[in-house]
C-alpha cells in the first residue's frame, strides 16, 4: 500500500491503531465522568430542594 507521498502506510497502521484505541478509551472515560457528575448534580439538587422545604 504505497501512497503518493512515498511513505509506507503499513508502517503507520500500528501507531494509528494505538492512538485510535486510546482516543476511544478517553472518550469513554469522559462520557462516564460526565454521566457520574450529572447524577451527583441531580442528587445535590434533590438535597437542596429537601432543605428548602424546612
Amino acid at each position: 500500500m504505497q501512497l503518493l507521498l512515498g511513505f509506507n502506510l503499513m508502517e503507520f497502521i500500528p501507531t494509528i491503531m494505538v492512538y485510535f484505541i486510546l482516543s476511544i478509551l478517553a472518550i469513554g472515560v469522559i462520557y462516564l465522568l460526565k454521566k457520574k457528575s450529572d447524577k451527583e448534580l441531580k442528587e445535590l439538587e434533590e438535597k437542596m430542594d429537601k432543605n428548602d422545604k424546612f
